[in-house]
C-alpha cells in the first residue's frame, strides 16, 4: 500500500519496506557506539512501518516537502496527519506517523528512527515551508543533531529532550 499511495505518487521510486537487491550496492555501513561495524540489515521480507524503512535522502526529502506543502491544504491527508492526537510531554504531542512540538515562531512536526547503527532526526516548519533531515550511519550521531539542528535552522525541540 505504501507503493500505492505514498511511493509512486510521489516519484520516490528508492524507498520500500522490505529488502531490495538494487540496495545492496548502496547501503552504508552502520556503526556501534564503540566504532564496531554492524551487518548490513538485509532481510526484512516483511514491512514494518516502525522500522524497516528503506530510502534515500532524496526520497525522503520529497516526503517532508510533501508534508510542508499539502499541511496547509484543507482537509489534505498532510492536515490531518499533523493535528495534534495525544500529549506525551511537555510541548510534545503525537500527530498521525508524525511528532509535533511546540517551536518558535510556530509549531513543527518531527521524527526520528534508529536501527542497528543508523540515526535519523527530522523537523519539518510548515508555516516557513522550511525542514531538515538528519540521516547518519552512526550509534553516537543523535550527540551530534543538536548542533547540526543549531547551525541549520536555530532554535530548540522539545522532542530531542524527551526521546
Amino acid at each position: 500500500m505504501a507503493d500505492e499511495y505514498v511511493f509512486k505518487p510521489l516519484n520516490m521510486m528508492d524507498s520500500s519496506f522490505i529488502w531490495q537487491d538494487k540496495c545492496r550496492d548502496r547501503i552504508s555501513i552502520s556503526y556501534g557506539k564503540s566504532g564496531e561495524a554492524f551487518p548490513s540489515k538485509e532481510d526484512p521480507a516483511i514491512g514494518y512501518s516502525a522500522w524497516s524503512l528503506f530510502t534515500t535522502i532524496n526520497d525522503y526529502a520529497r516526503f517532508v516537502s510533501f508534508t510542508i506543502e499539502q499541511s496547509c491544504i484543507r482537509g489534505s491527508v498532510a492536515e490531518a496527519m499533523l493535528k495534534s492526537q495525544v500529549n506525551v510531554a511537555r510541548k510534545v504531542k503525537w500527530g498521525i506517523g508524525w511528532g509535533l512540538q511546540d517551536t518558535v515562531p510556530d509549531y513543527s512536526f518531527w521524527h526520528w528512527g534508529s536501527m542497528a547503527g543508523f540515526r535519523h532526526y527530522v523537523v519539518g516548519y510548515p508555516k516557513e515551508k522550511r525542514g531538515v533531515i538528519v540521516m547518519t550511519n552512526s550509534s553516537n550521531a543523535f550527540k551530534k543533531v543538536d548542533d547540526i539542528m543549531a547551525k541549520a535552522i536555530g532554535g530548540s525541540y522539545p522532542s530531542y529532550d524527551w526521546f
